[in-house]
């Protein structure tokens, strides 16, 4: 049988119409720059939809408007970034893995980092070291330990509620801090002395060695699973 030009049209209509199908299938579209507003109240998500539904290619910006400085943390890509009122957490990523990725908040790392707030010099016998909290700090723990030697660890509370003072005194004696914690107002004046024989260095945060024991996230009132609070995902999609 002869190809006629009406046979030939037919042919270049279904292959028109399957390489339309398999692009349909197969997602087919271009790569998008995507903008989702989101708002964080009281460490809960206010504004803004979960889960957040995007295909893998797009670039993707999550604009996180918070009212107290927070760190956002979307896991999986484990990208974090900091975000204050006023300042907006602006979080930025090409979508190359599919799948469903938490969204989370927690307090800055400005001060739960490891000498975020203070680093003593070497504290020998007799030697002590002074800080003061400033006077804009409230309502938060001060983590610390001996840089020296894992173990050693306290924590300061620090309240509008707290006892006057002026200057609260720690004595650490060899493998402890007496006492472990305290609760100070803002602007009081922490001082350590070392009476003991074994040399340290006291710096904010968690020692990389060192588990908190279970007492003192007692005080402090939370655990390290309550610090980081859920607040939606984002889904990816295969294109």
């Amino acid at each position: 049988m002869p190809y006629t030009k009406t046979m030939r049209a037919i042919t270049t209509m279904a292959v028109t119409l399957l390489t339309t199908l398999l692009l349909v299938a197969c997602g087919g579209t271009d790569p998008e720059n995507l903008i989702f507003q989101l708002e964080v109240k009281e460490r809960a998500l206010v504004n803004g939809e979960t889960p957040i539904q995007v295909q893998q290619g797009d670039t993707v910006v999550l604009d996180v408007a918070m009212d107290e400085a927070l760190t956002f943390h979307l896991h999986g890509y484990d990208i974090e970034v900091q975000g204050a009122p006023g300042d907006p957490a602006l979080l930025t990523l090409v979508a190359d893995a599919t799948g469903s990725f938490p969204f989370t908040v927690h307090s800055s790392d400005e001060h739960d980092a490891h000498g975020g707030i203070f680093q003593s010099g070497e504290l020998g016998r007799g030697d002590s070291f002074a800080y003061q909290v400033p006077q804009d700090m409230s309502s938060m723990p001060i983590d610390y330990h001996s840089h020296l030697h894992a173990e050693v660890q306290g924590v300061i509370m620090v309240s509008d509620d707290a006892p006057e003072g002026d200057q609260i005194d720690v004595t650490i004696e060899d493998l402890a801090v007496y006492p472990a914690m305290v609760m100070v107002r803002p602007g009081t004046m922490v001082v350590w002395t070392n009476q003991g024989i074994e040399v340290h260095i006291l710096v904010t945060g968690e020692h990389p060695d060192a588990t908190m024991d279970g007492s003192m996230d007692e005080m402090k009132g939370m655990d390290h699973e309550e610090k980081e609070i859920e607040l939606g995902r984002l889904e990816v999609l295969p294109r």
